[in-house]
């Protein structure tokens, strides 16, 4: 009689195990700049693309999906010290001055809030850019003809955070229209982000 007790109870803590094991998303791990993060494994992940440690692309929705939103990791190594508030203004400014710059581009900032990564003292900031027509040096080169109509809005989520004198630089960029179809996955991502 125990000796079936003991089977049963040992099936059943063997399936449990095996049903919360399924439910564990997979790690990404980094031991150069020390993290690590779990994320969604429908999302593709490639190493060392441009300036990026890392970058998650999400699934594709269908065949026609040409824009695969994505999430990049960048690690800034700082020659100063500088402070997140001093960091976080820096940030405000470029992002103002991209919709400024010529007559061709607009920014607009949604949300900027602080918040905390891995314990850390950090800051999400999102806005969306909108590209007019072409830029105005194709259209003088003759490359591109000159359009005045609206072009894609994309909608980009920043969130940093330092440790040391790095700078841990988190960037979603998605359609404006299906930013919010992946922003659940990508605030899983970011609130999973440990150092080493």
């Amino acid at each position: 009689m125990n000796k079936k007790i003991f089977i049963i109870v040992a099936l059943l803590l063997s399936i449990a195990c095996s049903m919360s094991c399924s439910d564990k998303k997979p790690k990404y791990k980094n031991r150069v700049f020390e993290f690590f993060l779990n994320y969604n494994p429908t999302w593709e992940v490639k190493e060392h693309v441009g300036s990026a440690i890392v970058v998650f692309f999400s699934p594709r929705v269908d065949e026609s999906d040409y824009f695969q939103e994505i999430l990049t990791i960048s690690v800034q190594d700082m020659t100063k010290p500088i402070s997140l508030s001093e960091y976080t203004r820096s940030m405000v400014e470029m992002i103002t001055a991209v919709g400024q710059q010529t007559n061709t581009t607009t920014s607009s900032i949604l949300e900027s809030v602080p918040i905390k990564i891995s314990g850390k003292p950090a800051h999400k900031l999102v806005y969306t850019l909108t590209q007019y027509g072409n830029p105005p040096e194709f259209v003088e080169a003759g490359v591109s003809p000159r359009i005045d109509a609206e072009g894609g809005t994309i909608q980009m989520m920043l969130v940093w955070t330092m440790k040391e004198s790095r700078v841990y630089l988190f960037t979603y960029v998605a359609q404006k229209d299906s930013y919010d179809i992946f922003v659940k996955d990508i605030d899983a991502m970011i609130q999973s982000f440990r150092f080493l």
